[in-house]
């Protein structure tokens, strides 16, 4: 047991920690990194734990997530790149064995893993933010720090996402209210601690952490009712209130508190998430994307569309609409949970999802149950649940394995089960085959993503091309290196064998404008013109302005089997974006 215990210990610390670190957000996936890191930390730890089980404690919610993955696995649509469905479900089911496995320790034990964990992690991440609002990031160009060229100031950590930095940093700020009433720290570290996590967490500019703050003041003050005004509960939810009281005041006077750092010349300009609530709102877009997701739903109530099948079903709705569904980009998910788990697995998949969440988080509200770490891993939950109603951190592996711990720690009943040697075995090389993947992955991934653009050296991107090719036979990444290789196609009517059936899997996955455009022509080539039509026209009707700015992909192509094509954007209102350059110039 000593010895799973401090297995344990070590992972969760890294597991909060180092996949939040990552610097490699690079095309053709940016979260690559994040997930590869993730598995890779959890595959190394799950393995020596095999060696000290003798049984095992399986809770209920688990056997609820168990059936949802085979319903995805085996009762969903199929779809064009089943690779990524296996990959999804891969990683469910890994967080499934780790909430199973580390989380048959104490409690206390775990949770101090973890919030320490997240606060290591945060003040880490404080210091990158730094580094990215200061410009010393973007101006000495700092290696293994994420900064944005475009918004060489924006605030983004190395999570390099506002929102997603909001959720971080939130988690991390209930972890040390977590921490002060466990007086695990020094009373003026934590407080300080306090105070630079939420001052970060204002300029983030998230507007999620407003909800946070209002849904943590309920939450906290709804439990320490409950628990009878419990002591230790009381000096959580008070410290909790003061760093809520901080988050308030550096949301409402940010103005001022950017003058008091400029004074001290450090050059600060952040804004804050109540400037972005009264200019913007909370955006359309979503909006119009939980629209859609409902009439997909509506449209396969039982399975949903498949994992993976939203994209496509949403452009589709764009041009069936017309231009009150039309917001000129791809969305591959509707950043809602519970519309994407209707769309996308129907009502049995959502109430198999939304069933777990119940049973795993509502025990902690009895009697017997409420103490400060139910508290803790209730906004820890709600955090999450509450960020993955406006976006989707589930789908992240990072956010998805700490929440599975979390599910892990509920007080629900649990079944016990021997762990025989067979399971030990099968789940042993079930463990080996991830480590593999994930390894020769992590290697190719440097490659491709140095890949994406062809170098115009014609020996070299011969070379890419082949290597992408015997790549694609991976099919948990057939998508990515077929999406790279649609860069190397030359828009001619060489080769049409080759890229034909690439475009077409990705146009029926995720239709980009690129995809399409590209798609519309090459089907030309092939003499379906009745085809290259549908597919411009599917572009202009979901991305009139990219198309505008692109049009000169096809107005490039030679021959008179693009003249159709040609005279439909003509007809649509889009000209030449070449000829119209050299026209201003004369």
């Amino acid at each position: 047991m000593k010895n799973t215990q401090k297995l344990s210990f070590i992972y969760i610390f890294l597991l909060s920690t180092l996949p939040f670190l990552s610097f490699y957000h690079y095309a053709p996936k940016s979260d690559a990194s994040i997930n590869i890191i993730t598995i890779f930390i959890s595959s190394i730890i799950i393995l020596p734990h095999l060696l000290f089980i003798q049984k095992i404690k399986i809770s209920y919610c688990y056997l609820f997530i168990f059936i949802f993955i085979a319903i995805a696995l085996i009762c969903t649509k199929t779809v064009e790149y089943p690779g990524d469905r296996i990959a999804g479900v891969t990683a469910l089911l890994l967080s499934c064995l780790v909430g199973i496995l580390i989380t048959d320790n104490k409690k206390d034990y775990i949770l101090s893993a973890l919030a320490f964990g997240l606060l290591v992690g945060a003040l880490l991440q404080c210091v990158i933010g730094y580094l990215q609002i200061s410009g010393i990031a973007s101006a000495h160009h700092l290696p293994f720090i994420v900064y944005n060229p475009s918004d060489q100031t924006a605030l983004m950590g190395n999570i390099g996402q506002r929102n997603n930095l909001g959720n971080y940093l939130s988690l991390a700020f209930v972890s040390l209210c977590w921490i002060f009433a466990h007086s695990k720290l020094p009373k003026l570290l934590s407080y300080i601690f306090l105070a630079f996590i939420c001052l970060f967490l204002s300029w983030t500019a998230s507007r999620t952490v407003i909800i946070y703050s209002l849904g943590l003041m309920i939450l906290s003050w709804v439990y320490y009712i409950l628990s009878g005004r419990e002591k230790n509960i009381g000096r959580m939810v008070s410290f909790m209130a003061l760093g809520v009281l901080l988050i308030a005041f550096f949301q409402s006077y940010n103005d001022l508190v950017n003058s008091f750092f400029q004074t001290l010349g450090i050059p600060i300009n952040q804004g804050s998430g109540v400037e972005r609530f009264t200019s913007s709102g909370f955006g359309t877009r979503r909006i119009i994307e939980w629209q859609k997701a409902w009439h997909i739903f509506t449209e396969n109530p039982w399975f949903g569309v498949g994992y993976g099948g939203y994209a496509a079903q949403s452009v589709a709705l764009e041009a069936e609409y017309g231009k009150e569904w039309v917001i000129n980009a791809l969305f591959v998910h509707c950043h809602n949970f519970v519309l994407q788990l209707l769309a996308e697995f129907g009502l049995i998949g959502a109430f198999l999802s939304l069933a777990t969440i119940l049973l795993a988080f509502f025990p902690w509200f009895k009697r017997e149950n409420i103490n400060t770490n139910g508290l803790l891993i209730l906004s820890m939950s709600m955090v999450i649940l509450v960020h993955s109603q406006l976006e989707y951190p589930l789908w992240y592996a990072s956010f998805l394995f700490i929440f599975s711990i979390l599910i892990g720690l509920s007080p629900t009943s649990k079944i016990t089960i021997n762990f025989r040697p067979a399971y030990r075995y099968i789940i042993s090389a079930f463990i080996i085959v991830i480590l593999w993947q994930t390894t020769t992955s992590a290697i190719s991934y440097m490659d491709w993503a140095r890949w994406v653009q062809p170098s115009g050296i014609a020996k070299e991107d011969k070379h890419r091309i082949n290597e992408l090719l015997e790549d694609s036979l991976n099919p948990l990444w057939s998508y990515e290196t077929h999406l790279i290789l649609t860069n190397y196609f030359s828009m001619t009517n060489e080769q049409v064998d080759l890229k034909l059936p690439i475009l077409e899997r990705q146009a029926a996955y995720r239709p980009f404008a690129e995809t399409l455009v590209k798609l519309a022509i090459i089907r030309a080539y092939n003499n379906d013109l009745p085809g290259a039509l549908d597919a411009l026209q599917l572009a202009i009707d979901s991305y009139p302005k990219t198309v505008s700015n692109i049009s000169f992909v096809i107005y490039a192509a030679e021959g008179t089997e693009i003249d159709l094509l040609k005279e439909k954007l003509k007809t649509a209102g889009i000209e030449n974006p070449i000829r119209k350059i050299k026209t201003t110039d004369r």
